[in-house]
């Protein structure tokens, strides 16, 4: 048991790299913005840092702290396209880059 669960974390890691090597830095975490700066901020800062995301399902869902930006947030959009229903939504989103 505990042998599978080791070989499962490697496994997570590996993948975790690998994604961070092809992905990182497409989508950001969403700016914390008042309601005042909304009209000042700029687009690449409203569509998790990337304006190909501005109509998607992938922002309209809140998904943008969905990245592979560190080893952190890889894991959980593993473990998100693991055990979520919603990740169809997700790897489309990322396809498109």
């Amino acid at each position: 048991m505990v042998t599978s669960l080791f070989l499962f974390q490697i496994i997570f890691y590996i993948f975790a790299v690998i994604g961070m090597e092809v992905f990182q830095g497409l989508v950001n975490d969403p700016p914390t913005l008042n309601v005042s700066d909304v009209s000042n901020a700029t687009e690449d800062g409203l569509y998790c840092g990337n304006p190909a995301l501005k109509d998607s399902a992938f922002y309209e869902s809140d998904y943008c702290y969905l990245n592979f930006n560190d080893v952190i947030a890889s894991t959980l959009v593993l473990s998100t396209v693991l055990f979520e229903n919603n990740w169809h939504s997700i790897l489309l989103e990322i396809r498109v880059f």
